[in-house]
């Protein structure tokens, strides 16, 4: 099996262990555990608890930003857009609970100093988006914000799982981002 599919296997791994038992369950030993490796395996590709972090850090800024340019049609208002629709399509998704995983990791992220900064800048560059992106800049930030809300909530609450209440409130966030749902906007 090449390094990368190991490597993401150890992350997986990790995202469990996470998910299951929150920050402070994460241990190098647990980990390996979950992945069904030994601890030295799992050092081979991770020599610390920091870095295992740091690597959950990078994938899950990789992903959501691919996750936002697949969904980015390049027009007008596209930014919020690719943002509300990457956000609500995975949490009715087949991978729903993979995808779900993935936010665990800013849990483990704010237990370790050296990683705040960088979930901090993900999280600036996510939500402040370059100036003109949007017709309605404060709306489409206040949209953004609310299907965060909506994955946070996700995470507890099954029934913002559902496919037609998240098709519906999608819809509605993109109508309240670009000012549809109010004719003076």
């Amino acid at each position: 099996m090449p390094s990368g599919d190991r490597r993401d296997e150890l992350l997986d791994a990790a995202e469990q262990v996470l998910s299951r038992g929150g920050p402070q369950a994460l241990t190098l030993q647990a980990v390996a555990d979950e992945a069904g490796v030994s601890k030295g395996g799992l050092l081979y590709h991770f020599a610390s608890k920091s870095e295992l972090v740091r690597g959950l850090v990078e994938r899950l800024v990789e992903d959501t930003n691919n996750n936002y340019a697949r969904w980015d049609d390049g027009e007008p208002g596209s930014y919020t857009r690719a943002y509300i629709a990457s956000t609500t399509h995975h949490l009715t998704a087949a991978d729903a609970d993979r995808v779900l995983r993935r936010w665990s990791v800013i849990l483990a992220a704010s237990t370790e100093p050296e990683m705040q900064g960088p979930i901090a800048e993900a999280f600036e560059a996510w939500m402040w988006p370059e100036p003109a992106v949007d017709r309605y800049p404060e709306r489409a930030q206040i949209a953004r914000l609310a299907a965060d809300g909506l994955w946070w909530n996700a995470m507890f609450v099954n029934a913002f799982r559902d496919p037609e209440l998240n098709k519906r409130i999608s819809a509605a966030l993109v109508d309240y981002a670009e000012g549809r749902d109010h004719p003076e906007a």
